[in-house]
């Protein structure tokens, strides 16, 4: 069966066929770096219109955050699939995928939904206490895939998680080499794909099963500066690139690039540039 697609984004691209389901690899080992298991960032990322709905309030992100980091804790014990609803009524399988004793990746599938009913009313208490918009998520359920058996879909993490060990098991050396670590790689992009959000190294830390400090260390060792000054530094490129190429209002490019509170953000991108946000759009957009 291995031998049908050439690598691992094929097999993905051809089980979301007409589908709305999601599924997101979350490695915490470097098993992505392994041979013809490199796959589209999409695929590495926990996100959907309804996810990232959810996610758009600081408690409504750690409130995802927290369940994510269970789920992950509960597939490296446990090692064996199991699947539930997430706190805003989502239903998602996990399966790890497994060589030699440890996990090395988990399968998620998810953007389901077993009932819609079901669904709106944990919707409905989730808001109550993240400030998310209800009324948003509910019309979102539509983007999501309808199920009335679980099952098919859960045969699906565990193909995928079987297709991984396969390639990894075949692969000469299981992981490629590289002169950055996996860690860091996993680090910066959840930065990337995680810009507004209230991102701390512990959190990242804790995602990948690394310890913090280690982390850290290996991160401006890699990177040449630290997670805290990087993570700075692509918010500040960002800005820029908004401020340019959008029309946004400055209060609404300061908080896509993470900073909640406008006076800090302009104090900081003028520190770092010599201009105000808004004389640096004047003087890139003449």
């Amino acid at each position: 069966m291995a031998k049908e697609f050439e690598g691992l984004s094929d097999l993905l691209d051809v089980l979301l066929i007409n589908s709305k389901a999601h599924i997101c690899i979350h490695d915490i080992s470097g098993i992505l770096r392994t041979p013809n298991m490199q796959i589209d960032p999409n695929y590495k990322v926990h996100s959907k219109p309804f996810c990232d709905a959810a996610k758009r309030t600081a408690r409504g992100y750690r409130l995802c955050l927290s369940c994510k980091m269970h789920a992950n804790r509960k597939a490296v014990k446990e090692k064996q699939i199991f699947s539930g609803h997430c706190p805003y009524g989502l239903f998602e399988i996990a399966c790890p995928v497994e060589a030699d004793g440890e996990v090395l990746a988990i399968v998620y599938v998810g953007n389901l939904v077993m009932s819609a009913e079901e669904a709106e009313k944990r919707i409905s208490a989730a808001c109550r206490v993240t400030g998310a918009s209800g009324e948003m998520l509910k019309s979102l359920l539509s983007r999501a895939q309808r199920i009335s058996d679980p099952d098919p879909y859960k045969k699906m993490a565990k193909f995928i998680a079987s297709y991984m060990k396969r390639l990894y098991s075949g692969s000469k050396k299981g992981v490629r080499s590289s002169s950055v670590h996996w860690a860091v790689d996993a680090a910066d992009a959840y930065i990337q794909n995680n810009l507004e959000k209230n991102i701390t190294l512990k959190d990242v830390a804790r995602l990948h099963f690394i310890n913090e400090k280690y982390l850290g260390q290996l991160f401006h060792k890699q990177m040449g500066m630290s997670f805290t000054a990087y993570l700075n530094h692509i918010r500040l490129e960002r800005a820029k690139e908004l401020l340019v190429n959008t029309k946004d209002r400055v209060i609404a490019v300061s908080a896509a690039c993470g900073y909640q509170n406008v006076t800090y953000f302009n104090r900081v991108f003028k520190r770092s540039t010599g201009k105000t946000p808004m004389r640096y759009r004047t003087e890139m957009t003449v």
